[in-house]
């Protein structure tokens, strides 16, 4: 199975020394513009909505979920996955091949859980159908074309009791460029799914807290404010038009190493505040999930049949 997915954020990654300028309310790289030539030959593609964002039928434009709801529905997924892990392992701990096809996915702008849905069309004459697109779910897709090969690959393994999500090994964590002290066994204890039905990537707590100690360093001429839910790391950025925010990398074997959009760092909620958009698991045994956040601007490609994952960066 070659399954290839293009998560769309709001702008452009990019990095200088590092840090990253963003603009407040958009958080695109304010020196930075990407080449989109090389994608316009990859056709057909198949657009993705957010189903709360404003280019969704489901929902009127103007109905908006709080972060605090957004928050709690997807610790709820997590949990959920936790719970289906747990069980098919049997473990108690925590709470046909398909070919290749090209998705383009659209966050919406406003607030609101991030799943992805998708307008298909089925028979003939055709009728349109609305789905959730979730790698988390046993989805069939037929060829469109062969996916894009520039990939940066890391194994995959889809184990016995891990229903129907990929396993991927996450090695380490980087901030402005220096890779953060953390054991490597802080990673493998539990292991680490990806799901694009996560919002928010989920931590192991040592791994967690490494990184919001880090990037609070990196924060100080910024005003602390307040935690909402699952973020404790959240600023107010009140009168600044710019805001200059650290790099965070995150490392997969066979030294695939991925420096994050913006958006996949710090999280804008309104009243120009923002919080470091990551969440710790409160056990250390705690499956991670690598969240759908955080793979925004990069192309996943699914390679089942090598037992691999691309990630190609810039994608939108």
């Amino acid at each position: 199975m070659k399954q290839q997915q293009q998560q769309k954020g709001n702008g452009a990654a990019g990095h200088h020394h590092g840090v990253k300028k963003v603009v407040l309310g958009n958080i695109w790289v304010s020196d930075s513009r990407l080449n989109m030539e090389r994608f316009k030959s990859v056709k057909p593609t198949l657009t993705i909505v957010n189903r709360h964002g404003p280019c969704s039928t489901l929902h009127p434009a103007d109905q908006k979920l709080s972060l605090e709801q957004i928050l709690s529905i997807d610790q709820s997924r997590v949990d959920s996955i936790h719970h289906q892990i747990s069980a098919i392992s049997g473990k108690g701990k925590t709470s046909g091949p398909l070919s290749s096809s090209q998705i383009t996915a659209q966050y919406g702008s406003s607030f609101g859980v991030n799943a992805y849905i998708i307008k298909v069309g089925i028979g003939t004459p055709s009728k349109t159908l609305t789905l959730a697109f979730d790698t988390g779910s046993d989805v069939t897709w037929t060829q469109c074309k062969p996916y894009i090969s520039n990939t940066d690959r890391t194994p995959i393994t889809k184990k016995a009791d891990s229903g129907p999500y990929y396993y991927i090994t996450m090695t380490g964590l980087s901030i402005a460029g220096d890779t953060l002290p953390i054991c490597s066994t802080v990673f493998s204890k539990a292991g680490t799914i990806i799901d694009s039905g996560t919002t928010f990537t989920q931590l192991p707590p040592d791994a967690y807290q490494a990184l919001r100690s880090a990037f609070r360093k990196h924060m100080t001429q910024y005003k602390m404010v307040l935690g909402i839910s699952l973020f404790d790391t959240c600023y107010d950025f009140t009168g600044f038009d710019n805001v200059t925010i650290p790099t965070v990398g995150i490392q997969f074997l066979n030294n695939v190493s991925l420096d994050l959009d913006p958006d996949g760092i710090i999280y804008m909620i309104p009243n120009s505040q923002g919080c470091l958009a990551f969440a710790s698991n409160s056990d250390p045994s705690g499956l991670g999930i690598f969240g759908n956040v955080q793979q925004k601007t990069f192309n996943v490609v699914y390679d089942i049949p090598n037992g691999e994952i691309g990630f190609s960066p810039n994608a939108c």
